[in-house]
């Protein structure tokens, strides 16, 4: 698997100079940090540890993993940890049917997408700009089951606004969008055009500034939401689950002694 660093090798030297300095900033970043001060810190300023990533995250890895080498290397073992046989043949599948819409000798993969948001630099990496002509924008998207009425979901919009965002400052013009998705349910391929209002692309300098002031804030409060709470890396040590957990604990506890309570006075 293509690491990181490798990765970056793509990018101009003054966006690996401003990621080494700490003055970078990708989408993913952005929303870890808007989503959850807390979760930020752990991750990119304390560095803990991280639980091994959920299954559908790496099925979605081994997914593009085949895309980016035409599943010509067989070394994508290391990328399957913790998948069993029928998942690895499921994502296999997946990819075999979906290879017939990537042009390997135009389409141009893993492409570099940066702008200038002083005080810091946006970067990422699109899957595929089609035929290499700046024109369409293709991101793959590899979920449990199909994405609800054909739309994309929340998340995946905040990628694709960025990039369109950063696109527009290197290439002179807004390209089309499209998300490509594959699912572990069902043999389908859906192709989602996505196309964000002006006003969407014209505000994400606001947010990624809004992410890298909660970074050097100093402040790092747990996020109020519990949605993000059930898949959060760092629920095993967050002191708000903790407390989350004990007040349930408690509550089950003294509905119990009610019941019982009732129970022996029917009696």
């Amino acid at each position: 698997m293509t690491d990181f660093n490798t990765m970056m090798e793509s990018h101009p030297p003054a966006v690996r100079d401003a990621v080494r300095r700490g003055l970078g900033m990708s989408v993913s970043q952005a929303r870890l940090w808007l989503g959850c001060a807390l979760a930020g810190k752990y991750q990119y300023i304390d560095r803990v540890e991280r639980p091994e990533p959920r299954r559908i995250m790496v099925m979605g890895s081994l997914f593009d993993y085949l895309c980016n080498t035409m599943r010509q290397d067989k070394g994508f073992c290391d990328i399957a940890t913790g998948l069993d046989t029928e998942d690895i043949n499921t994502v296999l599948g997946r990819y075999d049917i979906y290879a017939d819409h990537i042009n390997y000798d135009a389409d141009q993969l893993q492409v570099p997408v940066y702008r200038d948001c002083d005080p810091i630099t946006f970067y990422g990496f699109a899957d595929r700009d089609k035929d290499g002509t700046h024109e369409l924008l293709i991101d793959h998207k590899f979920s449990l089951k199909p994405w609800p009425n054909n739309k994309p979901k929340k998340h995946a919009v905040y990628q694709a606004q960025s990039y369109l965002w950063a696109a527009t400052a290197m290439w002179g013009a807004v390209p089309r969008f499209e998300y490509h998705v594959l699912n572990a349910e069902t043999p389908d391929i859906q192709i989602i055009p996505y196309k964000p209002r002006q006003s969407s692309i014209d505000a994400v300098p606001t947010w990624l500034l809004k992410a890298y002031e909660i970074k050097r804030g100093g402040v790092y409060p747990a996020a109020e939401n519990s949605y993000r709470c059930d898949w959060c890396d760092y629920k095993g040590i967050c002191p708000k689950v903790k407390e989350e957990t004990e007040t349930q604990t408690k509550l089950q506890a003294a509905l119990k002694e009610a019941a019982d309570f009732d129970a022996a006075f029917d009696m």
